[in-house]
C-alpha cells in the first residue's frame, strides 16, 4: 500500500513539473521576441545619436582645419555646399574614419535595393539615388554609411544607414537624415525618417 501511495505521489509531482514547463515554454515564447525587439531599438537609438554626434564632430574639424591645401572657411556661412561629391571631398571625408568608399551602384555602402518606409511604400535606392544629386557613399570603420545629397547651395542632407548595408534597409528604422545648413550653421535632424522627432524625444524610436 505504502509503495502504490509513493508512485500515485511521484506521478502527480511530475505531471505538475510538466506543467510548469509548459507555461514556463509558453511566456518564454510571447517575451522573447519583445525583449530582441527592444534590444534592437536600444541599438539604432545608440547608433542615431552617435551618427548625429559624427556629423558635428566631423563639421566642427572641418572648421578648425589649418591645412592650406583644403583652405576650408572657418565660417559655416561661407562654405560652398552646391554640389553632394566636393561637400564629401572637402568638408567630409578628410576627417571621417573610412573604410570603404562606394560609388553609385556599389552596394558595400548602402544596399543595392530601393529603400522602403514603414508603412511598406517605395523610398530611394540610396546606392544608386537618382534625383538625389548624391555624391558616393562611405562606410565608416563603425559599419555607418554615409552619403551626401540635395545640395541647393545653402544646406546639404546627410543620408545614414545605421548599419550599412545590412537589412532591413528601412527609413524610419535604419535609414536617417539629417541637414548640414550653412545659413543658421547647424547640423539638424530632418523629418524624413523622423530623426528631428527622435532626437526631441531624447533619441527614443517610438515608430516602430
Amino acid at each position: 500500500m505504502q509503495v502504490n501511495k509513493i508512485k500515485k505521489q511521484a506521478a502527480y509531482t511530475f505531471a505538475e513539473l510538466m506543467l510548469t514547463l509548459t507555461i514556463l515554454g509558453v511566456v518564454v515564447a510571447m517575451t522573447v521576441p519583445t525583449l530582441v525587439k527592444n534590444n534592437h531599438r536600444t541599438e539604432m537609438e545608440n547608433l542615431l545619436k552617435k551618427s548625429y554626434g559624427i556629423i558635428n564632430q566631423t563639421v566642427d574639424m572641418a572648421l578648425s582645419d589649418v591645412d592650406s591645401a583644403r583652405n576650408i572657411p572657418d565660417d559655416m556661412s561661407k562654405w560652398n555646399l552646391s554640389n553632394a561629391s566636393t561637400v564629401m571631398d572637402r568638408y567630409f571625408r578628410p576627417f571621417l574614419s573610412v573604410q570603404k568608399v562606394c560609388p553609385a551602384g556599389n552596394g558595400d555602402c548602402f544596399a543595392n535595393t530601393t529603400y522602403r518606409l514603414l508603412d511598406g511604400t517605395a523610398s530611394h535606392n540610396f546606392s544608386n539615388p537618382a534625383g538625389l544629386n548624391a555624391s558616393y557613399s562611405v562606410l565608416l570603420n563603425d559599419g555607418i554609411a554615409m552619403q551626401i545629397a540635395e545640395c541647393n547651395g545653402s544646406s546639404c542632407h546627410v543620408h545614414v544607414d545605421l548599419n550599412g548595408p545590412k537589412e532591413p534597409n528601412v527609413v524610419g528604422y535604419d535609414h536617417f537624415e539629417f541637414i548640414v545648413n550653412k545659413v543658421n550653421k547647424k547640423v539638424e535632424p530632418y523629418s524624413y525618417g523622423n530623426s528631428d522627432a527622435i532626437m526631441q524625444n531624447g533619441w527614443k524610436i517610438t515608430q516602430w
